[in-house]
């Protein structure tokens, strides 16, 4: 809270005393403002602006309330009110700034909802919408029909292989078909080396035999089914999702490696080539199912 203000160690000191000795109930605010923290901690903070101590947030801070919750608290020694203060994401808490004008005579306006939808902001900001809306719906349209005509042609008539969304849609239960979470559809496009339908990868979460799990499948559609730099990043990203949510994995391989081109930029780094197979292993060792297919 007090990360970047200019507070001395006197302050602080004067600030843990106020702590040891002030123990504020609800009923210290108005019952406006009592209604609107029902059910958290009754431990309660009070700091009034001690030397000059001010809050970067506010220039006319007259009262800091902390409120902490009570486990916290238990455990919390007088000497580390500081770094709590400054390290406050690392506890369940909540911490409130309030001035006194604010606790005591601010009336909240209500709000009726109506709105008039012929006003010219409301009619701008819908045509925008709609028209972005539009954009979305084409641009995915347009990433999952895949490759080129003639590369649907040659894999489907030539090769005699299923599209991979036709793929992963007959892998799932019957008549959840299209009830699926694609995963990054839009990932690959506007990329510097030009745009790659779903990163040529497609990762959905549907449910196999009634349990969900995360399935993947190289679209060879795309440039043949080779991997871009973007590719093996959404790959990872998947397979973190796997990883965090314990989903079963397949991957419906039909890959051409990587991209030549760009070859020297898929190994290197923590996040692409290799880390794919790191995290097999670390999934394998957490009892985690995953089946390749071709």
């Amino acid at each position: 809270m007090f990360a970047n203000s200019s507070c001395t160690r006197g302050h602080w000191l004067k600030l843990q005393k106020i702590q040891s000795r002030i123990n504020i109930r609800h009923n210290f605010f108005s019952n406006r403002v009592v209604n609107e923290w029902d059910g958290l901690p009754e431990k309660v903070v009070l700091a009034s602006s001690v030397n000059g101590l001010k809050n970067p947030l506010t220039s006319n801070l007259s009262i800091v309330i902390g409120i902490f919750k009570m486990s916290v608290v238990k455990f919390l020694p007088i000497n580390g009110l500081r770094s709590f203060c400054c390290q406050r994401n690392r506890f369940h808490t909540a911490a409130v700034v309030w001035s006194s004008k604010s606790v005591q005579n601010y009336q909240f306006k209500e709000l009726d909802g109506v709105i008039d939808p012929y006003s010219s902001s409301i009619v701008r900001n819908d045509r925008y919408n709609s028209k972005a809306e539009q954009e979305v719906k084409e641009t995915l349209v347009r990433v999952r029909h895949g490759g080129s005509k003639s590369a649907h042609e040659r894999h489907t008539m030539k090769n005699n292989k299923l599209f991979a969304r036709d793929r992963l849609k007959k892998l799932l239960d019957p008549g959840t078909e299209e009830d699926f979470l694609e995963i990054a559809p839009f990932a690959g496009l506007g990329m510097e080396y030009g745009d790659v339908p779903a990163a040529g990868i497609v990762s959905i979460i549907g449910r196999i035999h009634n349990k969900w799990c995360l399935v993947g499948n190289n679209d060879a559609t795309v440039k043949g089914g080779t991997s871009f730099p973007i590719t093996v990043e959404k790959q990872i990203r998947t397979q973190d999702i796997a990883l965090q949510n314990c989903l079963p994995v397949i991957y419906g391989v039909d890959s051409g490696g990587a991209f030549l081109p760009l070859q020297a930029s898929i190994f290197p780094d923590r996040k692409h080539g290799g880390r794919v197979f790191y995290n097999e292993a670390i999934l394998s060792s957490l009892g985690i199912p995953q089946e390749h297919a071709q």
